[in-house]
């Protein structure tokens, strides 16, 4: 049985000599461009030989080396000039210090009435008509570690609701799978993940108020 044959009898539940199998990662130092992607990707087909290859770019990579200029990723490259294609990157700190802003956010207090909130907020994805598959516990996890990073970016050390809803878009806007409707008229994940948030209740807590009386 081929590995064509044998994805499309599975697809059409009948039997077949093995289950079909196929892997994908991230390789970053081999994604800089669409075609170190491709020759990497088809390596490993042939080394492996899976059953099918699925081109598996990071989210979060600049798509301009793409030849792609993509609105739900402006955020991530204000400032970048978009006419040089000579990008020079520099290291801006070591192993260690990823490591020690990595575990910083360990240190970050967020009560648990914001991590109800986040519960809520990942929970409303599940629930919107808009949305065909809303955002998973992965993703609320997500948001929860932004937040703390968030509360660093603003000097403390304690999560206020601000901290979750300047985050709770690119956090969970990109996990979630709208309508195939809602793409014909162009509305976006964005869109619909904002208005969502809006309508979520924010908690009455004053984790700063907290914070000084402890002091």
């Amino acid at each position: 049985m081929t590995s064509r044959d044998r994805v499309l009898a599975a697809l059409r539940g009948e039997a077949v000599d093995r289950p079909p199998i196929s892997f994908w990662g991230h390789v970053y130092h081999r994604e800089s461009s669409a075609e170190e992607l491709v020759a990497h990707t088809l390596e490993r087909w042939r080394q492996f030989r899976w059953d099918w290859v699925k081109l598996n770019p990071r989210k979060h990579y600049h798509v301009e080396p793409w030849g792609v200029l993509s609105w739900r990723r402006r955020w991530y490259v204000v400032g970048f000039d978009r006419a040089r294609e000579d990008v020079e990157l520099g290291a801006i700190t070591s192993a260690e210090g990823v490591l020690a802003m990595r575990d910083s956010l360990e240190q970050v207090e967020i009560t648990p009435d914001l991590l109800d909130y986040i519960v809520a907020i990942v929970g409303a994805t599940r629930r919107d008509p808009q949305i065909q598959v809303g955002a998973s516990p992965r993703g609320g996890l997500a948001l929860v570690q932004l937040a703390r990073g968030q509360a660093l970016l603003s000097n403390r050390d304690y999560v206020v609701p601000d901290d979750i809803k300047q985050v709770a878009v690119p956090a969970l806007a990109h996990r979630l799978t709208l309508r195939p409707e809602l793409w014909v008229r162009q509305v976006s994940a964005d869109d619909v993940m904002a208005k969502l948030l809006s309508s979520v209740p924010t908690p009455r807590t004053d984790p700063a108020g907290r914070a000084m009386s402890s002091a």
